[in-house]
């Protein structure tokens, strides 16, 4: 049995944050960014896991995207 996939890509994840460490009830902001390799791409998908005990997600930026 053989699979070929009819297309393959790859792209570099970055998180960046204005700042190395941070204070108890402080809002942050982390910016996720994707490097598609000159890849035209339409749309992500992804899950986002954090541990909720220590973190409370506030808002989801999607960077002026249609």
């Amino acid at each position: 049995m053989y699979f070929i996939p009819g297309m393959s890509f790859a792209a570099d994840i970055f998180f960046n944050t204005d700042k190395d460490f941070f204070i108890p009830n402080e809002d942050f902001m982390v910016q996720v960014l994707v490097d598609t390799k000159d890849v035209s791409v339409n749309a992500f998908e992804g899950i986002v896991l954090y541990p909720d005990d220590i973190l409370e997600l506030k808002e989801i930026r999607d960077g002026n995207s249609f």
